[in-house]
């Protein structure tokens, strides 16, 4: 017995950007997967922002490696929270020190819950002793699902750091559509993500679109560094 394709989780990403420098880059598949765009938030409010997560949105601290953890890139790994978005999937973030932006990095990312592989292995849709292999292709990093905090905890702005190109976004010109999906017998057994990227059209692209332009994108001031 296995579980279906067809259901999964979607959102979008941004593709096509323009930096503070005035370069507009497209972001690859590889960007995308690697999450090359991350959240900003100033150096001296990283125990006031941990707070408001954990307090008003109900975000857990989880131990996912032991100690800290350099990351490619960013810096070192300060705490990784995460909050259920419903039975299925999870919005993970990691929250990192970068000492050379004068602040922190958020990297968002939606993963499944690995009660719900437990399940499907314990009904017989899964194979037993796939957990860690179905988890390790059921996540994606993500943009939009963190937006929203991000932008309430800093008063309506919005920083992004592109951290391939080593540059503050700018404007949000285009989007891709993702999808993750769901685990199933094909998932278990093949080595790729269980990932599907395309150009984004439709009811994700509204909403992508409703919260870039309700959300200023900028260079951090001096005085917020």
């Amino acid at each position: 017995m296995s579980v279906e394709y067809g259901e999964y989780y979607e959102t979008a990403y941004p593709c096509k950007i323009r930096l503070t420098s005035g370069k507009v880059v497209l972001l690859s598949e590889e960007d995308i997967l690697r999450g090359v765009l991350q959240f900003w938030i100033p150096e001296g409010r990283y125990s006031e922002f941990k707070e408001y997560l954990m307090s008003r949105h109900n975000f857990v601290e989880e131990q996912w490696w032991p100690g800290k953890y350099i990351a490619q890139g960013l810096g070192v790994e300060e705490v990784y929270l995460a909050r259920k978005l419903d039975d299925v999937w999870y919005l993970e973030v990691k929250v990192y020190r970068a000492e050379y932006l004068k602040g922190y990095l958020v990297e968002p990312i939606v993963m499944i819950s690995r009660s719900y592989v437990r399940r499907l292995i314990e009904s017989g849709y899964i194979e037993k002793g796939s957990e860690n292999e179905i988890c390790a292709k059921c996540w994606c990093h993500v943009f939009y699902e963190f937006l929203p905090f991000a932008k309430e905890f800093l008063n309506g702005k919005v920083y992004v750091y592109d951290i391939k190109h080593r540059d503050w976004v700018e404007e949000i010109l285009q989007n891709y559509r993702i999808r993750i999906e769901k685990p199933n017998v094909v998932i278990a057994r093949t080595t790729r993500p269980a990932v599907i990227l395309g150009i984004i059209a439709g009811a994700i692209l509204g909403i992508a679109t409703a919260l870039i332009l309700s959300s200023v994108l900028s260079k951090p001031e001096e005085k917020e560094s």
